[in-house]
């Protein structure tokens, strides 16, 4: 008879047997030492060698170098010697700290985003507890913290946002928009040097303004009274109103004038003029208003700077307030929701009117401004092609402000239509243009950008010296100011090196060069080219007929 017990084990067991994962295989050390790894090894090191002063741990750690991107989830630190008077602890959920990638060479950042950091009362006097108590505060906590910096290492363009939340209490948060920013590392310089573009600050309460309002003067919600304070002490280090001149004395032995002229009054003081008490004395009236505003009815309330032009940020700005309000124009708001221009539903009609029937019926202003909402994505649904599809008929009349924002948003577009609209405003003069083209060729393969880099043939009339058509075939070459086109510099440069220019050999050693560099795959395009402009040149130069392999004449690309 079978023993079913005995049975059942054996299938148990040999159940067990099968589910046991098998050995890892052996890594060799050189699969081991991968990049990822050695920065978790070293970041580790680091955590420990921390250990000598604090106890530390944490759940997870991942680093993904390529991607720069550190993460860090419930991480724990509790000093060996508390500053407080009592055990003191910090720890965070997760903080992920993030850089640019490293195949992104023309782009720098740095982010660090920290979710529920905490600190126990035991880091702080009994003191600090006492008076954060009667504030209402017993809990430590934010929410969230993050910290963006951005930057165009090309231009130093630099853009930094900040976020502070701390539910049932307030946000803050904030961003600064500088067109160029530098440090001078070596310490001649210690201000750095910013220029800024445009700047704004925001709080929104969530329930601390009732705990705090009480320790508060009576006076913050009296809009009239704050504004003799803040007049007072703002207008104190900086932008007073000019004095009046002091009363001029007769001379007494000066003649008597029968027509006596009246004294030119004293020009005011640097110190007064750099402060128009006008526009000044009206923002201080603007942000007490809005401070007591805020302190009847707390919800939100918004700093912006936004001068006209970007405007280099000095010492003298943040000592004198007049000066202050004249060179970055600041405005306050306590709106629930930011003051935006929004795109309204009868635009939109109009637009699609237009592209129904072809006709234009919106005004340049109106086009301009629809497209910035869809570009920046404020007042409108955030969307590139949108945007551009707006701007299509002022692009065509080469209109200065729409190809300029049209070449803001050039990362955001089909590599192809983004070279087409550089290649077109460069042609035009445009710098910022002509900046980006050698970038976007090397996004493209030569046959898209031989399809952008078209026109006539070239023509000449027989009375160009060879200098002559040296220097049109660097204008070919360069593209600013003239469209560039590879075929026509090599074919001016062959010309002109051929009727005796020898400089001309630098410009034909360049193009040759660029066709030598080409990837494999490119190359038969690019030798395609080679020969029909060396035909070409050779047909002109000897009188030849033309060569019907010869480079074809090709429609210009607004034909297209």
């Amino acid at each position: 008879m079978t023993d079913f017990r005995q049975s059942g084990t054996a299938l148990a067991v040999s159940a067990l047997l099968a589910a046991t994962p098998a050995a890892a295989t052996p890594s060799s050390l050189w699969e081991l030492l991968t990049i990822d790894r050695v920065a978790t090894w070293v970041t580790q090191y680091a955590i420990a060698l921390s250990r000598t002063v604090a106890q530390v741990t944490y759940t997870d750690l991942d680093i993904a170098v390529l991607e720069g991107r550190v993460a860090l989830t419930g991480l724990s630190v509790q000093p060996y010697a508390s500053p407080g008077d009592g055990d003191c602890a910090f720890s965070a959920d997760r903080i992920v700290m993030t850089a640019a990638p490293l195949d992104q060479l023309d782009y720098g950042a740095a982010n660090i985003d920290i979710i529920g950091l905490e600190m126990s009362p035991g880091c702080l006097s009994e003191i600090d507890r006492m008076e954060l108590a009667q504030m209402g505060l017993d809990r430590f906590v934010l929410d969230r913290v993050q910290v963006q910096i951005e930057q165009l290492i090309a231009s130093a363009e630099t853009r930094v946002d900040f976020q502070a939340v701390s539910e049932g209490l307030a946000e803050v948060s904030g961003s600064v928009d500088l067109s160029y920013f530098a440090v001078d590392v070596t310490g001649r310089y210690p201000e750095p040097v910013a220029y800024l573009r445009h700047a704004q600050y925001e709080i929104h309460d969530q329930g601390a303004w009732p705990n705090l309002a009480p320790m508060l003067p009576p006076f913050i919600a009296d809009p009239e009274t704050l504004r003799q304070m803040l007049s007072a002490e703002l207008m104190r280090g900086g932008g007073a109103a000019p004095t009046a001149p002091a009363p001029v004395t007769p001379d007494p032995t000066a003649p008597i004038s029968p027509d006596p002229v009246t004294p030119t009054p004293a020009v005011p003081s640097k110190q007064g003029v750099a402060g128009d008490t006008g526009p000044t004395e009206q923002f201080i009236g603007e942000l007490a208003t809005a401070l007591a505003g805020f302190a009847a009815e707390p919800g939100r309330f918004a700093l912006t700077l936004s001068p006209p032009e970007p405007v280099l940020l000095t010492e003298e700005m943040f000592e004198d307030f007049g000066l202050f309000v004249s060179a970055l124009h600041p405005s306050v708001s306590t709106s629930d929701a930011p003051e935006i221009t929004r795109v309204t539903g009868a635009e939109i009609e109009t637009l699609t009117g237009e592209a129904e029937s072809g006709e234009i019926a919106l005004e340049p202003a109106d086009r301009l401004r629809i497209a910035r909402a869809f570009l920046t994505g404020i007042g409108a649904p955030r969307n590139t092609d949108t945007a551009l599809q707006i701007l299509r008929p002022l692009l065509e009349d080469n209109h200065p402000v729409a190809v300029a924002m049209a070449l803001e948003a050039l990362d955001d577009l089909d590599p192809g239509l983004a070279y087409q609209l550089a290649h077109r405003a460069a042609a035009e003069g445009n710098r910022a243009a002509f900046a980006r083209l050698d970038a976007l060729e090397r996004a493209l393969p030569v046959a898209d950008i031989r399809a952008v880099q078209t026109g006539e043939a070239p023509e000449l009339s027989g009375e160009e010296s060879p200098a002559d058509l040296r220097r049109r075939g660097y204008d070919a070459l360069i593209g600013l100011g003239t469209p560039r086109n590879y075929a026509h510099a090599y074919f001016y440069g062959l010309l002109a090196l051929a009727e005796g220019d020898r400089a001309a050999a630098s410009l034909v050693d360049e193009i040759e060069a660029m066709i030598a560099r080409a990837p494999e795959e490119e190359t038969a395009e690019w030798q395609g080219m080679a020969d029909a402009v060396q035909a070409q040149v050779t047909a002109h130069f000897f009188g030849l007929p033309a060569d019907e392999t010869a480079e074809p004449e090709t429609e210009t690309e607004t034909d297209q």
